[in-house]
């Protein structure tokens, strides 16, 4: 098992405690989304599994390693974390330096830096853009960017905090095939987010988390078809999913999660 979180409490200096006993295991390849309401616990998890938050009580195993024995370097080439906001991650005075920081901070070899920063930048259609400022770039470039400065250190686990955010469609589904790509060559994608069409299209496992804890953690047909469960983390599954729910009596099956498994189970079933 790569990481296992094993009773894990966590509370803010203030008091607040945001998570409560957490457990869980993941795994090489998976592509799992954590979702919840806001002030869930959800983003704390996530920091703590990557690292970024010590847990207050409990622990956090990184591939057999506690991960607060581990350097920053070694966190880095074993979880990358992706901010939600770009601004809070970019620092540097160029394109090209903010992707090459990490490969250096992690001990990349010089004669390997230029090959893997120019074919991170090419990967995620930023090449053009390697001379200029960071701060120059539209929402949507800075979140390719900050992206690629994570994946270009070739981390096995990447959490991706509201990935889709600020990016147009185009933009939502070239990251989200790249996860699919990611996870295909057997890393493991995490993604937290509130798009619950982007969790039915591309995530296997779904972990929801309520009021600190972990209550449902399953395949995604299965937990968007606990509808009570849902209802009491404030979760609403995707329209067509709701749809199939509110036909129930008439044989739909509740757990359907596309609009293309709604009209084939529909057209299978129509005379």
């Amino acid at each position: 098992m790569f990481v296992e979180v094993r009773n894990v409490w966590y509370s803010y200096p203030k008091g607040v405690t945001a998570l409560r006993g957490v457990d869980l295991e993941i795994d090489l390849g998976e592509f799992i989304a954590i979702i919840g309401k806001n002030g869930s616990g959800k983003t704390t998890l996530a920091k703590l599994i990557a690292g970024l938050l010590k847990p207050t009580k409990g622990s956090i195993m990184v591939n057999g390693t506690d991960i607060s024995k581990l350097s920053a370097p070694e966190k880095a080439k074993n979880i990358g974390y992706v901010f939600q906001n770009p601004d809070h991650q970019l620092f540097t005075e160029t394109v090209y330096d903010e992707v090459i920081f990490g490969l250096k901070s992690i001990g990349i070899p010089d004669d390997k830096l230029e090959e893997m920063t120019s074919d991170t930048l090419q990967k995620l259609g930023l090449e053009k853009y390697r001379t200029w400022h960071p701060r120059d770039l539209s929402r949507g470039l800075k979140r390719k960017l900050t992206i690629a400065a994570v994946i270009a250190m070739q981390p096995k686990l990447i959490i991706l905090d509201e990935p889709t955010c600020g990016q147009d469609r185009q933009e939502s589904v070239e990251i989200m095939e790249l996860s699919a790509k990611l996870v295909s060559e057997g890393k493991t994608v995490i993604m937290i987010t509130h798009g619950m069409n982007l969790v039915a299209d591309f995530a296997k496992r779904v972990i929801v988390v309520n009021d600190g804890k972990v209550s449902l953690d399953s395949s995604v047909k299965e937990v968007f078809s606990r509808s009570d469960i849902l209802s009491e983390a404030g979760v609403v599954p995707p329209q067509v999913t709701q749809l199939a729910q509110s036909l129930q009596k008439f044989g739909v099956p509740s757990n359907i999660l596309t609009v293309d498994e709604f009209i084939d189970f529909i057209t299978k079933k129509v005379p």
